[in-house]
């Protein structure tokens, strides 16, 4: 086979694994939960399956960026998303979500790309002063 074929071929079966070896749960992890929680508790949110998927590629000599953005349907399609592109030399970035077990298709609408989940989060700024804050966020993606 081409390198090219097999480099995509052990991506897909990542993106399957980790599929197959977490839950997902809102309730598991917060947005500044140490990957090491989820692995160990094996549940998280999107966000969650994407750091362990740069991890482990990043870990192996693949070059990795994590992606947030919005997804049509599917786990995660009710707010952000994220995901992460590999690098297929010769081919460029391609898109692998594991918490859906997908590659990136049409459904997929890219907002960003970084090092981390702290690159591109779906909202940063700065607030000042006391008091809590607490955001919820629905969003509807739709075919025109």
């Amino acid at each position: 086979p081409h390198p090219h074929e097999s480099l995509h071929a052990y991506l897909l079966e990542v993106t399957e694994h980790l599929y197959r070896s977490f839950r997902y749960d809102t309730t598991a992890t917060q947005v500044d939960t140490p990957l090491i929680q989820f692995v160990e508790g094996r549940a998280g949110v999107c966000q969650d399956y994407a750091q362990a998927m740069l991890a482990v590629l990043r870990s192996v000599g693949i070059p990795a960026r994590y992606v947030s953005g919005y997804l049509a349907t599917g786990v995660g399609s009710q707010g952000s998303h994220a995901w992460v592109e590999a690098f297929v030399p010769g081919s460029g970035w391609y898109g692998y979500d594991p918490t859906n077990n997908s590659v990136i298709t049409e459904r997929y609408v890219k907002k960003a790309h970084g090092r981390d989940y702290d690159d591109c989060p779906p909202i940063k700024g700065l607030r000042r002063g006391g008091g809590k804050e607490h955001l919820q966020v629905l969003v509807r993606v739709e075919a025109v």
